[in-house]
């Protein structure tokens, strides 16, 4: 959902995978040395590093309307990682249901 959200490409879909290429997606992500453009669901940190969680937030500032980053800025502010992903999917889902 995050990576949709993000804007990423499903450039590999089957019904036992489905690759998001992340390519300008989110900069910072690194695997090793070399970077990595696409990944698997599972492979992706949205929930465990502050690095691929800081861009979606920055995203839902973006595209959020009066009132709508309350709970994920309270939890910014205290960093609390796993609150501010919960408020993160909170707020995608509902901006979700806004647009259809």
């Amino acid at each position: 959902m995050i990576a949709q959200f993000m804007g990423a490409n499903t450039p590999i879909e089957s019904e036992d995978v489905q690759y998001y290429e992340m390519y300008g997606v989110l900069e910072c992500i690194e695997d090793g040395v070399s970077e990595k453009h696409f990944f698997l669901p599972e492979e992706m940190r949205f929930h465990t590093s502050w690095d691929w969680l800081i861009p979606v937030v920055d995203k839902c500032f973006d595209v959020a309307e009066d009132g709508d980053m309350v709970e994920i800025m309270h939890h910014l502010q205290v960093a609390v990682k796993d609150e501010v992903y919960r408020e993160v999917i909170q707020f995608i889902d509902e901006y979700n249901a806004r647009k259809l």
